[in-house]
């Protein structure tokens, strides 16, 4: 609980999105209610999810998936097809086998850090789901862009249906907390205590970096629009 409190997390007041790095869970919660839960996948030993707490600026639907520079050279040798280069930039056009799936929850200064889908959803039924290289796939993500967006999952779905890269901005501000929490209540209550996937809780560990973004400056709705829909090289689906 030490780790929660350094994020200094209000359940009680508005849209919170809670991702439990050490459960390989996120919760969203509405007023201090539950909404949903979902199994998510995030960041191996090696390439660990961090911990911080900041805000949702868009839901990208159908997005494109810019290479990280730091992977480059991995993805080509893998022989993987179906990449363009756009100033010289290796760039995987949305679809099916795109592995940021069919949206991407953009995170105020994430250090390359989000929410999206995956091109291989069985891999949410590993029972070990820290694998990814520190951005966080989620299972439930349809229905999570639903209720972040207002709209009905149907609509979200008819938009990705479309196979254009749209932009859907939340009515109202998501705050997303990304805490290591080994443990935490189940749906009914009940204490679960979680395994220690990063060795957080050994004696003599050392204590990991939290950090906090700042609340964005309020912006117009076309402004928001506008600043969500600028390309973002650090995107790392892995």
């Amino acid at each position: 609980m030490e780790r929660l409190d350094h994020l200094a997390v209000d359940f009680s007041a508005g849209r919170l999105v809670l991702v439990n790095i050490a459960a390989a869970e996120l919760i969203a919660y509405d007023g201090g209610r539950e909404i949903l839960r979902s199994r998510v996948i995030v960041g191996a030993n090696r390439t660990r999810t961090p911990q911080f707490a900041t805000f949702v600026t868009s839901a990208r639907c159908n997005p494109p998936w810019y290479v990280p520079a730091s992977i480059e050279r991995e993805v080509r040798a893998a022989g993987i097809t179906g990449f363009q280069i756009v100033n010289g930039r290796l760039i995987q056009p949305p679809g099916p086998d795109n592995p940021l799936g069919p949206v991407r929850i953009g995170l105020l200064d994430s250090d390359g850090i989000f929410l999206h889908g995956t091109n291989t959803p069985a891999s949410f039924a590993r029972q070990s789901r820290a694998v990814s290289h520190g951005c966080v796939r989620v299972e439930h993500l349809r229905d999570l862009v639903a209720w972040m967006t207002d709209r009905p999952p149907a609509a979200v779905q008819t938009t990705v249906a479309t196979g254009r890269t749209i932009e859907l901005i939340p009515p109202q501000e998501v705050r997303v907390a990304l805490a290591y929490l080994t443990a935490w209540p189940d749906r009914l209550g009940r204490l679960v205590l979680h395994s220690d996937p990063y060795g957080l809780d050994a004696p003599g560990a050392r204590r990991a970096p939290f950090r906090r973004v700042m609340r964005p400056v309020p912006q117009a709705p076309a402004e928001a629009e506008a600043a969500a829909r600028l390309d973002t090289p650090e995107d790392n689906p892995l």
